[in-house]
């Protein structure tokens, strides 16, 4: 236990000696980060549609950004885990390559199949053409510019995807409850799409200690 001599913080106790006790934890997070994510996005999406106003036109939601962003934190925390689970696995461990992460989302997607000896995703069809166009959204909103331009690529997948509408600018097109859901969606399939790819080459039971990023977690 870390004694400060110093004024307590939030949260933090101060001993009759006026040292501060620090009490945070510092224990690994034992829960995986993409069931808490998965969790918010679902909420998230619910609390989008509560909000709808059947009456007013149209089917947009500001928070349907933080939909999108939280959906995007789901994939990248789940192929992380998925990474680790791997490495630790019981009857065959495979080990990422060096540097796996500093990788970026996309091409942690593509490596966990390769060092598998899985067959790849096929990047023209879903799910990973939604992902990829998710990424995109995510970065778009994530580090917007003054004034930003649509991120076209992921606005034409919105339209053919019937998530977009007539709007003064290119978020209020896409930030609509059909496009949460989609998000949602996205978001639950990546690992799916990825066990099916690696069913034929990993054992998911993994002797008790089993692939976790299944339907159960991803209502």
């Amino acid at each position: 236990m870390l004694l400060v001599r110093r004024r307590a913080a939030p949260g933090g106790r101060i001993d009759p000696a006026g040292t501060v006790v620090n009490i945070a934890s510092r224990e690994p997070r034992a829960v995986p980060f993409s069931w808490l994510y998965h969790g918010m996005t679902r909420d998230l999406v619910a609390g989008v549609e509560r909000d709808l106003n059947a009456q007013a036109g149209h089917d947009y939601h500001h928070r349907v950004a933080s939909v999108a962003v939280h959906a995007a934190f789901v994939t990248e925390a789940a192929i992380n885990e998925i990474a680790y689970w791997l490495g630790t696995h019981l009857t065959r461990r495979i080990e990422m390559p060096a540097r796996f992460d500093r990788l970026s989302i996309r091409e942690k997607w593509r490596t966990v199949p390769k060092v598998c000896c899985a067959e790849p995703f096929n990047e023209r069809t879903p799910p990973w053409e939604d992902f990829s166009a998710l990424v995109e959204l995510r970065n778009a909103i994530a580090h917007a510019a003054a004034y930003a331009p649509p991120p076209e690529r992921v606005v034409q997948l919105l339209e053919v995807r019937g998530c977009t509408q007539p709007a003064s600018d290119w978020f209020e097109s896409v930030m609509t409850v059909r496009t949460a859901r989609w998000a949602h969606r996205t978001a639950a399939a990546m690992p799916l799409a990825l066990k099916a790819l690696l069913a034929p080459h990993i054992d998911l039971h993994n002797g008790g200690f089993s692939w976790a990023w299944d339907e159960a977690w991803l209502r």
